[in-house]
């Protein structure tokens, strides 16, 4: 049961630290996507 659970809390841990870097890397390429954009217009 306890082996259950901390392979359930891992899986959690390792969603949660994804979103964590998508939401980092995503805004970053959109904001250097529009700032080239801006650029070359």
């Amino acid at each position: 049961m306890s082996l259950l659970n901390s392979r359930l809390h891992f899986g959690y841990l390792r969603l949660i630290i994804n979103a964590d870097i998508s939401f980092v890397i995503y805004p970053r390429f959109l904001y250097q996507f529009f700032m080239s954009w801006k650029i070359i217009s």
